[in-house]
């Protein structure tokens, strides 16, 4: 679960994705909603009017955490780390590997370690194809 507060004061956002195994269905989402929402006006948690947005990740859920990466071995993947390796700060690359610590990116035809603890966000790398009609 990921829980975010957006938007401006007078009308913030309160954005909160949800996920399981094996993805979840908008009836779940909507059910989410209405129960958060019920808390959250019943204990006045935000004293504020708000909007409560409860969704998906969709596909282009980031990479979080160890299992996440371990989803998607053998994809591509768009990373950004905190400090710069070898002088870069973007990559999007095959995702080769995870270890305990860092996980290993296929490029130029060589293994990129890149420990956890630089990783600032990364997601799947999601390409639209279209066929052609002749």
């Amino acid at each position: 679960m990921d829980i975010s507060l957006s938007g401006s004061k007078h009308k913030p956002i309160l954005r909160i994705l949800v996920d399981k195994e094996g993805g979840i269905a908008l009836d779940e989402c909507t059910d989410i909603n209405r129960q958060l929402s019920d808390i959250l006006d019943k204990d006045d948690i935000i004293k504020e009017s708000f909007i409560l947005e409860v969704s998906s990740p969709g596909l282009d859920r980031p990479l979080t955490e160890k299992k996440d990466f371990e989803k998607v071995i053998g994809k591509e993947i768009n990373l950004c780390t905190k400090e710069p390796i070898e002088g870069e700060n973007f990559f999007q690359a095959m995702l080769g590997s995870v270890g305990e610590d860092f996980i290993s990116l296929k490029l130029n035809g060589t293994q990129l370690k890149i420990p956890y603890e630089n990783i600032r966000n990364a997601k799947i790398c999601i390409t639209m194809q279209r066929k052609l009609r002749k």
